[in-house]
């Protein structure tokens, strides 16, 4: 649609499962949510079952890394393997094809981008603030962050000042 927008969750905390979830659910509308493979432990991070669940109930479970390191001070090699493994462990909970990275800390080179590409994903997500377009890069899209402690005439303010 025209003026769609994308509900994007970084990290994969537990509370996106208790208090996002049931609220998107009740709502019927889609997010997404980008975890730390390596901190799927149920208890701060998402649990392998809370996963399965979202996944089957219009919440899409993308990679966030496996380790969560600052990509651009890693070398190609252990850029490709943090994506490889975070992805193949996602699509091995989920069942389903993982398309989607967010870069941890929205630190990414080219490398970053590279690594992403040959490992299968065909979107990828900074932190730098702007709205996302068909005529982006589609691994190199931007977000407009919200934090909880956010008002709504924040919200509102943000939004009228990123640049379209």
């Amino acid at each position: 649609p025209e003026k769609s927008i994308l509900i994007t969750f970084d990290d994969g905390y537990m509370d996106n499962y208790y208090n996002a979830y049931p609220i998107l659910k009740e709502l019927n509308m889609k997010a997404t949510i980008f975890c730390i493979t390596s901190e799927l432990d149920g208890s701060y991070y998402l649990s392998e079952d809370a996963i399965k669940e979202m996944s089957k109930n219009n919440i899409d479970i993308e990679s966030h890394t496996l380790n969560h390191p600052h990509l651009n001070s890693l070398t190609y090699d252990e850029q490709l393997k943090e994506l490889t493994e975070s992805k193949a462990k996602l699509e091995n909970i989920t069942g389903n094809k993982i398309t989607a990275i967010a870069f941890p800390f929205g630190d990414y080179n080219e490398d970053s981008i590279k690594a992403a590409k040959n490992s299968g994903y065909t979107l990828a997500f900074t932190t730098n603030k702007g709205f996302a377009s068909r005529d982006n890069n589609p691994l190199e899209l931007d977000r407009i962050y919200v934090s909880s402690y956010y008002d709504m005439d924040t919200f509102i303010s943000n939004l009228e000042k990123t640049q379209k």
